[in-house]
């Protein structure tokens, strides 16, 4: 979606119908016509060099247009917080799982030291007559 300026109409507008049944609570298919209008910005001024979706983003909010593009903002947004690979949100999970063992490992050896205590006390039923 961020290689606008290399695509033709028709190409813009069957993305944009994707992207708008994806995620048509953050977006409308309105982001076609604000393509068109932001490839005229973009060629007017920053050249016809491509840019990545975060400096995209940070040229939109740099020049203060980013009110003129909500949806290709939001996009943006969700395009730049995706998580790059499977495998980066995998290795998250991972470093919270051994936290969480880590975690427990000391839960279960505080528990094992208050019953080592209570046991080098001795048994409390010998003293007791029934």
């Amino acid at each position: 979606m961020w290689k606008y300026q290399s695509m033709n109409d028709e190409d813009v507008r069957s993305s944009v119908r994707e992207l708008a049944l994806k995620y048509s609570v953050d977006i409308s298919e309105d982001v076609a016509g604000e393509l068109e209008h932001l490839k005229t910005i973009h060629d007017m001024n920053l050249g016809h060099r491509s840019l990545a979706p975060l400096e995209l983003l940070n040229s939109l909010h740099r020049m203060k247009i980013e009110t003129l593009f909500p949806n290709v903002s939001v996009i943006l947004q969700i395009f730049c917080t995706l998580p790059v690979t499977v495998a980066q949100a995998g290795r998250t999970f991972n470093i919270l799982a051994r936290v969480k063992n880590v975690l427990q490992s000391a839960m279960c050896q505080d528990h094992l030291n208050s019953f080592r205590s209570t046991g080098s006390r001795g048994p409390t039923h010998q003293n007791n007559r029934f």
